[in-house]
């Protein structure tokens, strides 16, 4: 992308943000109205909603690969960004230009500024950019769009989506805990609670109890409910170069697939696309073997135990609570061994259990370099980072706020970086390590 148009998307973003309310405020009310005024585009496609705590964004952008592989007009919808609010909303793969997204940013705007009540309870900016995707993917006459939901469910701006074809469910983990319970079943209930009547929807389970829930919830709403374990994976083998593993579908064809992403919750992941896909082809017909081994093999998500150097060794991985990075560590771990001087390159915002992720460090026996990221308020202090981490008794070579001098030491100290603990720190990463702008 020019470097022109990068700043252009910066500063649309800065004035998307500046009309919407501040923060995280569950609800439908306030988008469902920015909808009717824009004329329901959120009508004009059919979806795939994909709910969980982890695995959504490698779930979606997998399941968006095979559909583009087999023609169909597709849409992919995540979030958050890592350089970019432009990769949030993508076609077949793509980004869409900066016109469209000016368009349809005036038209969101306007329609907030001549409206009473949303002139004086705005949506947030992740309702406004939920907005915004509805919008342009009926202007591109899309398909089918693959929607990652936010932190939730029940209350998620995606639940707002009305043709839904398909749900998946990802696996659950605490996270976000004040928004949607303080268990795990409180927080699956909001997960579960966008099953639709009628829709088939695929749950990864893996807990016995949850697995129940999810069954009961179908059952008393009338959706058709699956679990993962009905397509039993096996073989799961791990490389640099990918995840490889079988599949077996419910009628029992075994087939072997390879994803170019890494760590055995890809295979999961993948897995949860393939079946999701597998119960498409009624709708896609196009959906057969060969496009469902092209596609998951032109999976594209970065960000996900990224190799950004090799000499040294460099990994950028996005997991941000202690279920995803548990998942991060046994990756690695598996991929090249538990080398001596491995360090973790580590920043956290300050509402994680960031605690609980140093321990998972400190028991792999990783060095620890602590940092921060700029511009984001959320962030942790390095040096509290640092105090925690010695507490749990952390080998902390350094604590350094600022992040380009942070991430020199990192190099220099060690031939093997883990970069982890915020999607945040992943972007602004890549951005330094000669990213988009």
């Amino acid at each position: 992308m020019p470097h022109s148009s990068f700043e252009d998307f910066v500063a649309l973003e800065r004035r998307l943000q500046d009309a919407a309310s501040p923060g995280t405020r569950p609800g439908l009310s306030r988008l469902a109205r920015l909808c009717r005024l824009l004329g329901h585009p959120e009508r004009s496609f059919r979806a795939v909603h994909v709910v969980g705590t982890n695995g959504k964004g490698s779930t979606a952008a997998t399941l968006a690969s095979i559909l583009a592989e087999a023609h169909c007009s597709v849409g992919l919808y995540t979030s958050p960004h890592l350089e970019c609010v432009d990769e949030r909303i993508r076609l077949n793969g793509k980004t869409l230009s900066l016109p469209l997204w000016q368009r349809g940013s005036e038209a969101i705007l306007e329609a907030i500024r001549k409206d009473e009540k949303l002139a004086l309870f705005p949506p947030t900016l992740f309702e406004v950019l939920t907005a915004l995707a509805f919008w342009l993917f009926r202007e591109v006459r899309c398909e089918i769009a693959v929607f990652e939901a936010g932190m939730g469910g029940r209350l998620d701006a995606t639940n707002l989506l009305s043709r839904i074809v398909l749900t998946l469910v990802t696996p659950i983990a605490e996270d976000h805990s004040e928004y949607l319970g303080e268990t795990l079943e409180e927080i699956a209930g909001e997960k579960f609670a966008v099953l639709r009547p009628g829709v088939p929807a695929l749950f990864a389970g893996g807990d016995a109890s949850l697995e129940r829930q999810f069954l009961e919830r179908a059952r008393k709403i009338g959706a058709e409910g699956h679990l993962l374990s009905e397509c039993p994976l096996d073989g799961v083998t791990l490389s640099e170069e990918g995840t490889s593993f079988g599949l077996t579908f419910p009628k029992g064809e075994r087939h072997f697939y390879r994803t170019p992403l890494l760590g055995c919750h890809q295979a999961i992941n993948a897995s949860m696309a393939l079946c999701g896909a597998f119960s498409l082809r009624s709708l896609y017909p196009r959906i057969g073997e060969q496009v469902l081994t092209e596609g998951l093999t032109k999976t594209r998500w970065p960000g996900r135990l990224e190799i950004i150097s090799r000499h040294p060794l460099i990994l950028l991985d996005g997991g941000h609570n202690p279920h995803g990075l548990a998942a991060t560590l046994s990756a690695v771990d598996a991929i090249w061994g538990k080398r001596e001087g491995r360090l973790a390159f580590f920043a956290a915002m300050a509402d994680k259990d960031y605690r609980s992720e140093l321990a998972l460090i400190h028991g792999g026996g990783w060095r620890l370099l602590c940092t921060e990221v700029p511009g984001v308020m959320r962030g942790e202090k390095a040096l509290t980072l640092a105090e925690t981490a010695r507490e749990i008794g952390l080998d902390v070579i350094a604590a350094d706020a600022n992040l380009e001098r942070a991430f020199a030491i990192a190099r220099r100290e060690s031939d093997f970086v883990l970069c982890c603990g915020s999607l945040y720190l992943i972007g602004a990463l890549k951005t330094l390590w000669g990213g988009r702008r």
